[in-house]
């Protein structure tokens, strides 16, 4: 709505607000070992067990993105004719990273993007990704 593009070509990958049989996906992808120790001073010794029962919680948000990949696959394969990709309201973030190489392993070489970015720091981010997934054609687009 907000990007004037038709719904049906939009995947809310973890989920909308606006779609009644949709589950939110939340977490993160930052898996820690709950025995790792805390700190290196022996005096934090008895945080430890606290520590670890926090680091079990946070990894209990931790997301799964093959299987979130795997979930949305018939969106993929239907990228094969695509010849643009715009990536709106995207954090580049190392978490969100295997959904955009997910697209560009579907959709064809040739194929145009446009990475879009809301600050300086976006812009950086979305250039780095643009290198990581060895984009030929693509365009850096700020929102105005």
């Amino acid at each position: 709505k907000h990007y004037h593009i038709v719904e049906k070509n939009v995947l809310h990958i973890h989920g909308s607000r606006l779609e009644k049989e949709s589950t939110f996906i939340i977490g993160h992808g930052n898996y820690r070992d709950s025995s790792e120790p805390y700190g290196n001073d022996e005096i934090l010794f008895p945080y430890q067990n606290a520590n670890s029962e926090v680091i079990k919680i946070m990894n209990n948000w931790t997301k799964n993105q093959d299987i979130i990949i795997e979930h949305h696959k018939p969106f993929f394969m239907a990228l094969a004719k695509c010849k643009d990709v715009r990536i709106m309201g995207f954090s580049y973030n190392d978490i969100d990273l295997p959904y955009i190489k997910e697209v560009a392993d579907s959709v064809s070489i040739d194929c145009k993007w446009w990475l879009y970015y809301y600050n300086p720091k976006d812009f950086i981010k979305a250039e780095e990704t643009a290198r990581i997934l060895g984009l030929k054609d693509y365009c850096l687009r700020g929102f105005e």
